[in-house]
């Protein structure tokens, strides 16, 4: 019990499945509710649970920027843009993308992916240039609540970048 000017706040659980809190005051003798003590109550619903994670991500390159290779791999040129997309599931507020730089064995945020239709969430890169070589970037769920989900190897994109034009094969 916490007291709060005359009257005290009684902050009691209810053990359930539906992770509810039940939180009760009371009001001070004479408040705007009336002589005498009041008890108010709220339902409070606690969410610790972590949603579900993100799935079936993969990389666009925007016009000209690049050359896709295969479903889960893309090379593009330094300086290059591209959008991320990935699919969330509905208790999914946003997602975010992480990116892993081989070259320094370093992990950090790209961005954050809003939703889109049918719970797919994208991100358009702009930012500063990745430097040659290869990356994998991950993406992962977000609840409302700021609960962060795990990643599955289904988020997994592997992503090259390289400076150099490849070169032009003999016909």
């Amino acid at each position: 019990q916490d007291h709060i000017d005359d009257g005290f706040i009684d902050i009691q659980t209810t053990r359930n499945f539906t992770r509810t809190t039940r939180v009760y005051w009371y009001t001070p003798e004479n408040s705007e509710y009336g002589n005498g003590k009041h008890r108010l109550e709220q339902f409070v619903y606690v969410d610790a649970s972590n949603p579900n994670k993100a799935r079936n991500s993969y990389v666009e390159l925007d016009a000209g920027d690049g050359q896709e290779t295969a479903a889960n791999k893309a090379i593009v040129r330094s300086g290059s843009d591209f959008t991320l997309y990935a699919q969330g599931y509905s208790d999914a507020a946003y997602l975010k993308f992480y990116v892993y730089d081989y070259q320094t064995e370093t992990e950090s945020l790209l961005g954050i992916g809003h939703g889109r239709n049918n719970r797919y969430f994208s991100m358009h890169y702009d930012g500063p240039s990745l430097a040659d070589g290869s990356y994998r970037i991950r993406a992962t769920a977000v609840d409302r609540a700021g609960n962060e989900s795990g990643h599955n190897g289904s988020t997994y994109q592997n992503l090259t970048v390289e400076t150099d034009t490849p070169a032009v094969p003999d016909v």
